[in-house]
């Protein structure tokens, strides 16, 4: 029903056809303890969003605004996992399908009410129920403000720090999906982070402690690219550091887009310095994947590598070809470029 009157709730809000208590039933759905029966209305949300966003009327927009608060909350609470969950969050089975079909939607939909709007309201909920909120409700809100960090305006001053801080501060006896999703928004507010170095050293350290944990290693290594891709500039202090972690990378347990990210990460803060240290790092970054496939090449026949295994060649060729892909250092007319000379060495 909701959907057959969607054109006439955007075109006479609250009017007739467009009466506001439709809005009310599927807000009444979408608060079903049954996650289920909220999916049922994504497809309705989705359409008045559009709706919306080609009459671009602000005026009218803003009549939405209470409906679509009250729908992020109630998602948010379908997001919650069960108090007995080990382990991080699981993308792969139904109820991680739901939760990724959430965040779809709500990226869709924020602009009704604004990202900073939404961000700030999952976080003073957060705030007011601190001392009773179990860990299921902090991943949560965690978790939405993740699907919105992305379009939070890098000179937010207010609500951004505290929640960085909030993460940064994350005891190690925190439940793991916890630490996992606030790892994740961190490297979705990469651009905030870019406008407000203060917080790199401390970001940075942060990261590495999560890289040290099996479990978490692989987000940590995405947020980390998500950092040196947008920070690359202010990075060229850490290269070194990263560099360590590229040598030891394969102790991570990182998976190999993860792995790859990494190293493209580390590659575009190389070629933001200068020439003379660009030469020496492309190197070191070049034996780390060289070195295993010299070895690979001094195997017998009949130790020859499976494909798909540890020692597969195509794994060391892949992130040799990110690291040359991504190094892209200043050259100008008549110069020699920095890489040549490792590149012949290769």
């Amino acid at each position: 029903m909701a959907e057959s009157f969607i054109q006439a709730i955007v075109d006479s809000p609250n009017q007739g056809f467009g009466d506001f208590r439709i809005l009310e039933l599927l807000l009444t759905c979408v608060g079903h303890y049954q996650y289920e029966v909220a999916d049922i209305t994504f497809n309705f949300w989705y359409r008045l969003s559009e709706l919306l966003y080609q009459k671009n009327v602000q005026i009218v927009t803003d009549l939405f605004k209470p409906y679509i608060e009250r729908l992020i909350v109630a998602l948010c609470r379908h997001c919650e996992m069960d108090l007995d969950h080990e382990g991080i969050p699981d993308g792969d089975d139904e109820f991680g399908d739901f939760r990724t079909r959430v965040s779809e939607l709500i990226k869709d939909i924020v602009f009704i009410i604004g990202s900073s709007a939404c961000f700030s309201q999952m976080f003073h909920n957060l705030k007011s129920q601190s001392s009773i909120a179990t860990w299921t409700v902090t991943e949560a809100a965690l978790y939405v403000m993740t699907a919105v960090a992305k379009n939070i305006l890098p000179e937010e001053s207010h609500i951004v720090p505290e929640v960085v801080q909030s993460i940064l501060s994350l005891p190690e006896s925190t439940h793991i999906a916890v630490r996992y999703t606030g790892i994740q928004l961190i490297g979705e507010l990469s651009e905030w982070i870019d406008l407000h170095p203060q917080f790199l050293d401390p970001v940075l350290q942060f990261l590495l402690s999560g890289l040290q944990h099996q479990k978490l290693s692989t987000i940590t290594a995405n947020s980390l690219q998500n950092i040196c891709q947008i920070c690359r500039d202010k990075m060229t202090g850490h290269f070194q550091g990263l560099l360590h972690i590229v040598q030891s990378m394969d102790s991570f347990h990182l998976s190999n887009d993860a792995a790859l990210g990494l190293l493209k990460g580390s590659a575009l803060i190389l070629g933001r310095m200068p020439n003379e240290k660009v030469t020496e790092g492309f190197k070191e970054l070049c034996l780390v994947q060289v070195n295993p496939l010299n070895e690979v090449l001094g195997q017998s026949v009949e130790n020859k590598p499976k494909q798909g295994s540890d020692s597969d060649p195509t794994i060391w060729l892949d992130r040799l070809a990110a690291i040359f892909r991504h190094t892209n250092p200043t050259v100008v007319n008549g110069q020699i470029h920095p890489c040549q000379t490792v590149i012949h060495e290769v």
